[in-house]
């Protein structure tokens, strides 16, 4: 979990590739004593991690629509070029879509998503939604394909938002609410094959085609104190 760390090592030189797995808290130990048990049982020591965090439950759609029928809510399809231009006028967008993230990590499934510009989001973000201190820095999400543009990426993956990295002078001049105090963020880059991240991908996409926005700031769907948001029931009274 110490993301900070891993950026070190990473930056070292010292190995050619690490690998900073969906759960690396205390949580992880299950699935490493599992790995663990399958070599020793079949003498492969091979064993390939998924690439992919998303593997909460899916919802059904009629399961969604009754849990905002109870709120009370008004409903409208989602929307891509919507929800950019909103995200592009300096709105805060709940995101909640499809299988919840593996892990501790929010990864773009259970999200609080924002424009990372101007530096005062972090403080609107915190003051206003997370209601947490307000030196705790928030994490950017970015496509694999714009990543080195921004960031100075070591050996580690970045798909799991487990590794801090140096914000390039770009990062700190056009999302500054994501970089911080030290000059550097927690970044996840996100890839087309994510197998579950595939909306949050269109819309960063969608979001640098129109509106130059290549990052996004990126925390977790729930309030301080609450664990990240699971189902619709608890997207919509997080969200209310």
């Amino acid at each position: 979990m110490n993301s900070k760390m891993i950026g070190s090592i990473a930056d070292s030189g010292l190995f050619d590739k690490i690998y900073v797995p969906q759960i690396p808290s205390d949580g992880g130990l299950a699935l490493g004593s599992a790995f663990y048990v399958h070599a020793k049982e079949t003498r492969l020591h091979g064993t390939n991690m998924q690439e992919g965090a998303y593997l909460g439950p899916k919802y059904a759609s009629e399961t969604i629509k009754k849990a905002t029928w109870r709120a009370g809510l008004r409903v409208q399809k989602y929307n891509l070029n919507q929800a950019a231009s909103l995200l592009s006028d300096g709105k805060v967008i709940a995101f909640c879509s499809g299988r919840s993230e593996l892990g501790p990590r929010t990864l773009g499934a259970r999200s609080i998503i924002a424009k990372p510009n101007p530096r005062e989001m972090r403080d609107l973000v915190n003051s206003k939604i997370k209601f947490r201190e307000s030196y705790t820095p928030f994490a950017p999400v970015i496509r694999d394909v714009d990543a080195t543009e921004y960031f100075h990426l070591g050996t580690s993956n970045l798909n799991f938002m487990g590794t801090v990295c140096k914000a390039k002078a770009k990062a700190i001049k056009e999302a500054p609410a994501i970089v911080h105090v030290d000059g550097t963020s927690r970044v996840q880059a996100l890839s087309r094959t994510s197998h579950g991240g595939e909306q949050l991908y269109d819309l960063l996409s969608h979001l640098k085609d129109h509106f130059r926005i290549s990052i996004l700031l990126n925390t977790s769907f729930n309030l301080s104190g609450d664990p990240i948001v699971e189902s619709p029931t608890d997207a919509i009274r997080t969200f209310v």
